[in-house]
């Protein structure tokens, strides 16, 4: 109800305010009309769970029916200086937070003494405060060491996984370093088996050159002197015809010999000459029979010459596709290498996460060309 509230003491508990058995006992003191005191007394120990208790003093008035209190003079714990507290009135007690305060007895007189030992619960507080402090600070230092040590073993396990993860590294590595050294070998061996093959194919196209050199020098000797017989026979066969045509001018220049004389002597010269266009008509075939002889051995040597390009051609495919596996084996090292050198960084950073790499720390070494 409206008014100003009747100076003394005024307390109250409150029961159970955080667990059971919390119960807590304020205490509310209106010394004059502008001073007083509010007090926090829990039942509960604040090491078994209980509030911790505080005291304060404040400088209060009425306003719409409440008490507001301006906290003067804070504790350890509880309102903090300058902070307003409320207290509701109804009908000649007080409330606060929901506990009801009802008049006890008269504000306590002002003596040395009480002072004194307001100063000494004051300091009682004040020790509880600290102790409460103290606790607070070694709970939270046990939940720090808690951690702490959860941390490490977390890191403990992520360090297992790792050496495990590197392990598994370094095998499928040896794996593929042994998987390209069988397929290296084998290229290898593949290649010089062709290098052989393609040797033996060289040596055999040399041959057959020089074999196919020899039978067109042979067959220019051939044609050569075969044209020197035809045109020595061809000059023979001129020397009887001339001779013939003496011999048929000498006939009819000759008067004096019978008729017989000279048919028996024409005879003998139409005889000849039909011999010797004989042998004209055979020197022509024969010639024929060469000419057709040589453009044969012209067209097989063209064949030849034809068949050793496209094995020259062959060998230098073969070159070629010697040059370019030669080519993916460095590639195949180079790639080899690029990964010796990723899990060799891997190693590295994980020895330095280890705290290998301090000075006076062992040192593991790591073959990534084992097995």
């Amino acid at each position: 109800m409206a008014g100003v509230p009747r100076l003394g003491i005024y307390n109250g508990r409150a029961k159970d305010v955080s667990c059971a058995g919390d119960n807590i006992t304020y205490e509310v003191a209106l010394h004059d009309k502008t001073r007083c005191s509010i007090q926090c007394i829990p039942e509960l120990s604040y090491f078994r769970g209980g509030q911790p208790p505080w005291y304060v003093e404040a400088a209060w008035e009425v306003e719409d029916d409440e008490i507001l209190a301006v906290v003067t003079k804070q504790d350890v714990t509880g309102p903090r200086k300058d902070s307003d507290i409320k207290l509701t009135m109804d009908n000649g007690a007080l409330s606060y937070i929901g506990t009801r305060l009802t008049w006890k007895q008269p504000p306590p007189e002002e003596d040395k003494l009480k002072v004194k030992k307001a100063e000494i619960e004051l300091a009682r507080l004040e020790a509880q405060a600290k102790e409460a402090a103290l606790a607070a600070e070694k709970e939270e230092l046990n939940e720090k060491q808690a951690k702490h040590q959860a941390e490490a073993q977390a890191e403990q396990e992520e360090m297992q996984r790792m050496r495990e993860e590197l392990a598994r590294q370094k095998e499928e590595l040896r794996q593929l370093h042994e998987a390209r050294e069988v397929e290296q070998r084998r290229r290898l061996e593949e290649e010089q088996r062709r290098r052989d093959e393609l040797a033996a194919m060289e040596e055999k196209t040399k041959q057959e050159q020089e074999e196919l050199a020899r039978a067109r020098e042979e067959q220019l000797q051939a044609a050569a002197k075969a044209e020197e017989e035809r045109l020595a026979h061809t000059k023979q066969l001129e020397e009887e015809q001339a001779a013939l045509e003496a011999q048929r001018m000498e006939v009819e220049n000759n008067r004096a010999q019978s008729e017989a004389e000279r048919a028996a002597k024409l005879a003998e010269v139409a005889a000849k000459e039909a011999e010797i266009q004989r042998e004209r008509e055979e020197v022509e075939r024969q010639r024929a029979e060469e000419e057709a002889l040589a453009q044969a051995q012209q067209n097989h040597l063209r064949l030849v010459e034809e068949e050793l390009q496209d094995r020259a051609s062959h060998l230098h495919h073969n070159e070629q596709v010697l040059h370019n596996e030669r080519h993916n084996i460095a590639q195949s090292r180079g790639q080899l290498a690029v990964v010796h050198a990723h899990v060799a960084s891997m190693l590295g950073k994980r020895d330095k996460h280890l705290g290998l790499d301090r000075p006076g720390a062992g040192h593991e070494t790591h073959n990534l060309d084992d097995g």
